[in-house]
Formats: C-alpha cells, sequence, structure tokens
C-alpha cells in the first residue's frame, strides 16, 4: 500500500455523492515498514473464500507489502478499540489499486481480520469506500461468497446500493452467481440484537433502501434477469418472496425474465417463473417485449418445440406471430442480443 497516499478521484466522488465528504478526510501518514531481517509474527486465520490459491497468496503478499502487515495479522475484536484515530485512519488509506486493508482482508478471505477491520471503522461510510474499479467491501465479499462478512458489513452500515463500474450492486453479483446465503444476508432486516452481539452502537443503523431489488445496471438489467441469465432457480423465488417485479422489462429489448428463459432455452427456469406461488414465480406469460412478442411466439420463432408445448399448455391465450415486413430485420436483431445473454449464462460464475 502507498504510504501517504490519499483517496482517489473516483473514490472522493463516490464519497462526495454519499454525503460523506466532510467525515471521510484522509490524512498524509508515513506506515511502519515491516522487518525484511525477520519474519513478521502474523496469526492470520486460515483463507475461506472462494477465490483461487494463486489469487489469495497475491492478496496474502500484498498485506505483507503494505507496511501494515505486523499490525494486521494480530488484529482481533478485542484489540482494535485501543487504536488512535491516526492509526485507524492508515488501515483506510487506498494503495494503487485503489484497495484499503478492508479490501484485501476479504479477497483473501481472512475474516476475522476482515470483522476487526469493520468493528473498528470510525465511521459507516468507511465501509463503503470503492477501489478503482468501484468495487466496494460488500462487492467483494459478494464475489467471493462470505455471507458472514456480507452480514457484518450491512448490520455495520455499509451501503447495500452502492454501484460498481458496470452499474451493480452487490445484490446484482449475487443474483447473477446465485449466491443465496449472500443475498439474504444483504436484505434481512437489521435486529438489534445483531448490533449488540456486534458490538456496534444502535445509533449506526440505517435502514436498508427499499428499491434496492429493482434497481437496473447500466445496461438494464435488474437482478430478476440475471438471475434468470445465471439459470438460477432458487434465486428466483427468492426474489419473488421479497415482492421484486417479477414481469420487469430489460432496458435493451424490453424481455422480461421469461423471456430470457425462453431464449436461453431452459425449460427449469421456464417452469419457475409460470408455475403460480409459492412453487413459482406466477409471471404474465403473454407480456409483449419491444418488438411485440410472447413468450410462446418468441419459442415458436426459434423453433423451440417442447417450450412452446409446454408454454401453450400451462397458458391461455397464445396465438402464433404475425409475418410483418420487419420480422426478419427484428428477428435477426433478437437473435444477436440473445446470443450475448447465452454466452454470458455460460460465463456467470465469472
Amino acid at each position: 500500500m502507498s504510504k501517504g497516499k490519499t483517496v482517489g478521484s473516483d473514490q472522493a466522488q463516490a464519497l462526495t455523492d454519499s454525503g460523506a465528504q466532510d467525515i471521510m478526510l484522509f490524512q498524509s501518514s508515513s506506515n511502519p515498514e515491516c522487518d525484511n531481517d525477520e519474519t513478521p509474527v502474523i496469526q492470520m486465520p486460515n483463507a475461506t473464500g472462494t477465490g483461487s490459491n494463486s489469487e489469495r497468496d497475491m492478496y496474502r503478499q500484498t498485506l505483507y507489502d503494505s507496511g501494515l502487515c505486523s499490525e494486521l495479522g494480530q488484529l482481533s475484536l478485542s484489540s482494535s478499540d485501543s487504536l488512535t484515530p491516526a492509526k485507524l485512519q492508515e488501515y483506510y488509506e487506498p494503495d494503487e489499486d485503489g484497495d484499503v486493508q478492508l479490501h484485501l482482508a476479504i479477497a483473501s478471505g481472512f475474516t476475522d481480520v476482515a470483522m476487526a477491520l469493520i468493528k473498528m471503522a470510525p465511521h459507516p461510510d468507511y465501509l463503503s469506500i470503492p477501489n478503482k474499479a468501484l468495487y466496494s467491501p460488500l462487492h467483494i465479499a459478494v464475489l467471493q461468497d462470505q455471507p458472514l462478512v456480507v452480514r457484518r458489513l450491512v448490520i455495520a452500515g455499509a451501503r447495500i446500493d452502492f454501484r460498481d463500474s458496470e452499474g451493480n450492486s452487490p445484490l446484482h453479483l449475487a443474483a447473477r452467481r446465485g449466491n443465496l446465503a449472500c443475498a439474504e444476508a444483504l436484505l434481512k432486516p437489521v435486529a438489534v440484537h445483531e448490533m449488540e452481539e456486534a458490538g456496534l452502537p444502535p445509533s449506526l443503523f440505517t435502514a436498508l433502501p427499499a428499491d434496492v431489488i429493482e434497481q437496473s445496471n447500466n445496461v438494464g438489467e435488474q437482478c430478476v434477469h440475471l438471475a434468470t441469465m445465471g439459470g438460477h432457480s432458487d434465486f428466483l423465488r427468492f426474489l419473488c418472496w421479497h415482492n421484486a417485479d417479477m414481469n420487469a422489462p430489460d432496458g435493451r429489448g424490453g424481455r422480461a425474465p421469461l423471456h430470457f428463459a425462453v431464449g436461453a432455452r431452459q425449460l427449469p427456469l421456464i417452469e419457475c417463473l409460470i408455475d403460480q406461488r409459492p412453487h413459482g414465480c406466477g409471471v404474465n406469460a403473454n407480456q409483449l417485449d419491444w418488438y411485440g412478442r410472447t413468450p410462446y411466439q418468441l419459442a415458436v420463432l426459434n423453433g423451440s418445440v417442447e417450450i412452446a408445448n409446454y408454454i401453450s399448455q400451462r397458458v391461455t391465450g397464445c396465438t402464433l406471430p404475425e409475418a410483418d415486413t420487419d420480422a426478419e430485420e427484428s428477428e435477426i436483431e433478437y437473435n444477436q442480443i440473445r446470443r450475448n445473454d447465452s454466452n454470458l449464462l455460460l460465463n456467470s460464475s465469472a
């Protein structure tokens, strides 16, 4: 981590937008060097993240080289209370990639260290510092599938609606990967006993944004679209139970989740979306996209006989697509978008 470095322009603008510009003042400071002549005594817990060993080794080396390796390795929930304000600020100074120690601890799977850093944050806005990719600690915790860290960040006041460079919130990332435990940790209301158990004052509590489930990313995709593209039926039910709009049109073709499922030829997803609650989502199966086509008509045009027969048996009012002079052109464009989405489906674990 660079010495005497202040928050970069992207981070500063993001914090300014959050209303915390008067609180988030990072002072230049000199960090103590790790002794190169001796192996530092570092008592890190075993990594529990889902990243590769090479990624963890990279983050671990970054932690060792940051100039704060000994202190960070010996952090505990009991010792963090004795740190001075100046020392606390050192832990939240970004490196050349915009990462602070909390980013690195979460990415490398050091859960105990991350918990200590969360507890000793001088203000909740320190828990939403973005790096240069605009990933907040919550984004990284979701990407690493660490629901316990996600929950502690939420309890401590981290922003769950913070967007990365592609406009994705942490919930968007959870939907794309089907991380139900992380989604539950993000959306579950914070209880008083959770704050007490975490040693946090109730005054830090902030209400969760009401519209986070239906936020769209930069290309107009909501969580329901990303969960469908990822092939995650259980996540779709989860969103339905949390009153998400299961018929929401996306921002590129006006397609509802059922259009995506039909385009991907995923019959289990189609069944999940069409079945009525509580087993399914009970969507409007006759909804039109921007081309004026229902999911049934899309199945017919794609030659998906099994899917077309299933929809016609379960849905009333199915009609065959009408021929028009613009049909060929619009179908080419539609299939191009669908192929792009199929690639997302195949790479949803990325």
